[in-house]
């Protein structure tokens, strides 16, 4: 995400620090339980860690702009048919790696329970005696099924990727501002894709009220290579008639990601039928799938000619002594594409080199 919003990121896992001379900014590498009390300290100006660490932490420190990104949920979890509800969680042990957190959801609710830090495996606690209840992040529960446990009550907390800043810091720093725009372009990026259709001039309001966009769509007539507005063209494969192109911006799918819209009129794919006129033929320009294959056939190309010029090397020429490789040395002979020269005189005792 740093690196598509500009940001010069490092090249190695092992760097624990880069420098990015361009945007003036220094990025240091930490552990994600860590960087909260470093931000707290006012040694970083910003961090990105996870919600549940910040709060886990007690730091000094709070959020300012949510990611999207490694969600999670916490949630309680015993055997079944132990607990009914958070309110029997009352004299119970429970075990958990985010105590900070279990301790303020147990405060919050008025509930009288000893907490017990472990560093992780939370699951086997139970099994081996030392809690009766465990609190760790449940993503699709396969862990807790194999350990033969149940989720019980509600979440404690939901958990994503946050930027945070020392609590009461200016947000409004020019560079800190600037470094919150340019995640905020990342997620509206990602959140949304380029859309652009051709739509009879007839249906253009209802199509407008269908993709409305961020703000509004740009509306732009077809008209003939002359740019007279008097002779309307149309698309090709299309009825006749008025007809515009309206670009405007679409809620992203969630997956595959959505490639970069080509220009050319000629890389548009139809995803949306187009058999009526009150149909809404919506296209799409695969760009990016087109320049990895274009990239990809090159890197196969350059390949086999390697390969070929390699053979070409290896193999005697025809009609001609070859030049072995112990003797094919400046030294010995003179050997150019084309051309071998014999290595007889090499060989010679008589010759000269």
């Amino acid at each position: 995400m740093l690196h598509e919003a500009g940001y010069r990121q490092r090249r190695e896992s092992k760097e624990l620090r880069t420098v990015d001379p361009t945007n003036e900014v220094e990025f240091f590498y930490l552990r994600p339980r860590d960087i909260a009390i470093y931000v707290a300290s006012g040694q970083l100006d910003i961090g990105i860690t996870g919600r549940d660490l910040l709060i886990d932490s007690g730091a000094d420190a709070e959020e300012i702009l949510p990611l999207g990104f490694a969600r999670s949920t916490f949630h309680y979890a015993t055997k079944p048919g132990t607990l009914d509800g958070l309110a029997d969680l009352t004299g119970k042990t429970i075990a958990t790696s985010y105590e900070g957190i279990v301790a303020a959801h147990l405060a919050d609710g008025g509930i009288d329970a000893s907490v017990v830090h472990l560093d992780g495996a939370v699951e086997t606690a139970i099994q081996l005696g030392v809690a009766q209840v465990i609190a760790d992040v449940v993503e699709t529960g396969t862990s807790l099924r194999n350990a033969g446990l149940e989720v019980v009550g509600e979440p404690i907390m939901k958990s994503e990727a946050v930027v945070i800043r020392r609590t009461g810091a200016d947000v409004e720093e020019p560079k800190v501002r600037q470094f919150l725009r340019r995640l905020q372009g990342v997620l509206v990026a990602r959140t949304y894709v380029m859309m652009d259709y051709d739509c009879r001039v007839e249906q253009l309001e209802k199509a407008v009220a269908l993709t409305p966009g961020l703000e509004s769509p740009t509306v732009s007539p077809c008209t003939t290579r002359a740019g007279s507005p008097s002779a309307p063209w149309s698309p090709p494969g299309r009825p006749s008639g008025s007809w515009t192109i309206c670009t405007t911006s679409a809620p992203a799918p969630s997956s595959p990601r959505p490639s970069t819209p080509a220009a050319s009129d000629r890389d548009r794919t139809t995803i949306m039928p187009d058999t009526t006129p009150d149909q809404l033929p919506v296209t799409f320009r695969p760009g990016r799938t087109r320049a990895v294959l274009l990239t990809a056939g090159a890197a196969l190309f350059v390949v086999i000619t390697l390969i070929a010029l390699l053979l070409e090397q290896l193999s005697p020429g025809s009609g001609s002594a070859s030049c072995s490789p112990p003797r094919c040395w400046p030294a010995c002979c003179s050997c150019s594409p084309g051309r071998r020269s014999s290595p007889t005189s090499a060989a010679s005792p008589s010759s000269t080199s």
